[in-house]
């Protein structure tokens, strides 16, 4: 269908306006087939993308949706997401993801969590092993990998706040 050729064309050429250069979409479905390929950064940048968009925020957040679609055929379709609860820190948020696969590449995850107060997308594209599990040992990762930064600045910040005595200086006697 023609119609279906120009979207999958505008989706190349948004991946690629993105800077996903390595990204090759080939379906409208996001579907694999054989002549897709993408790779962890690239679906981290469409991803940071998509999610710049309040109404595909919202939608993947939620365990479903229900689309009304217009036009020669309308219906409602309801799409359920595929996300599994994730095994995660109670200081962690799971606020949306997306499943898919790639020739080659089996069983790709993305998730959005608020980590430290702050969203950070998490990619994992890889060949066996369960992906849920993976992407929880991989927040967890995270998660301490922000501790040990967030505990390593507090002396800095302290230290900074210190003030020098008047007397301090080269040779001043403490």
């Amino acid at each position: 269908d023609q119609a279906i050729g120009c979207f999958i064309h505008a989706m190349n050429e948004k991946a690629q306006a993105l800077g996903a250069t390595s990204t090759r979409l080939a379906t409208a479905s996001g579907l694999h087939h054989r002549d897709m390929y993408s790779t962890a950064s690239d679906v981290a940048r469409i991803s940071r993308a998509a999610f710049g968009y309040p109404l595909i925020e919202h939608i993947l957040a939620k365990m479903s949706h229900e689309l009304e679609i217009t036009g020669a055929q309308p219906r409602r379709l309801t799409i359920k997401s595929r996300i599994e609860p994730l095994v995660v820190p109670e200081s962690v948020t799971v606020t949306g993801g997306k499943t898919g696969t790639l020739v080659g590449t089996a069983e790709n995850l993305m998730v959005r969590v608020v980590l430290d107060g702050r969203p950070v997308l998490a990619v994992l594209m890889q060949q066996g092993g369960s992906r849920w599990h993976l992407m929880s040992g991989l927040l967890e990762e995270a998660l301490e990998a922000a501790e040990a930064q967030r505990v390593k600045a507090q002396p800095a910040a302290r230290f900074g706040q210190l003030k020098r005595s008047p007397k301090a200086g080269p040779g001043a006697k403490p």
